[in-house]
């Protein structure tokens, strides 16, 4: 197996603007975030354009040295609170036949890291009970479960 090759999409934290095909990161998004939840809708284009122009959010992908198709996605979003400088971290997903390489781990990472640089006093996550080995890797990484009520509201 490779070792995972990271490109930051524009991040205005780290190596610079993102550079390289939109329509290819799009086409990975539509097929990755389907393996979060079948029932999630993905972005449209226009929308992911917005994502990516927005400088508070950063979007990283992991691809296979040999090949180059995106196999793993993470966002993170610095948010200026009153209460402080905080992150959060959303659409953590690496492909199927990829999971298990450290692909992940090395996602969430890079999401730590652009957190601490930022000057962040905390970053939050949310995963599904039913994604185990995903809660494992977080518990692993010192992310802990937090005594607050998560609440949803649909718009």
């Amino acid at each position: 197996m490779a070792n995972a090759e990271f490109t930051s999409f524009l991040c205005r934290f780290l190596d610079g603007p993102f550079t390289g095909s939109t329509d290819a990161l799009y086409g990975a998004v539509t097929r990755l975030l389907p393996l979060l939840d079948e029932s999630a809708e993905c972005p449209t284009i226009a929308h992911f354009n917005n994502l990516l122009s927005d400088p508070s959010i950063v979007q990283y992908a992991a691809t296979i040295d040999d090949n180059g198709v995106v196999v793993g996605l993470a966002t993170v979003a610095v948010l200026p609170l009153a209460s402080g400088l905080r992150a959060t971290i959303e659409d953590v997903v690496v492909d199927t036949d990829y999971r298990g390489n450290g692909i992940g781990r090395a996602l969430v990472e890079h999401c730590i890291e652009l957190a601490r640089e930022a000057g962040c006093i905390s970053i939050h996550l949310t995963s599904a009970p039913f994604r185990e080995e995903a809660n494992r890797l977080y518990q692993r990484l010192g992310f802990s479960l937090l005594t607050t009520n998560p609440y949803g509201l649909d718009l």
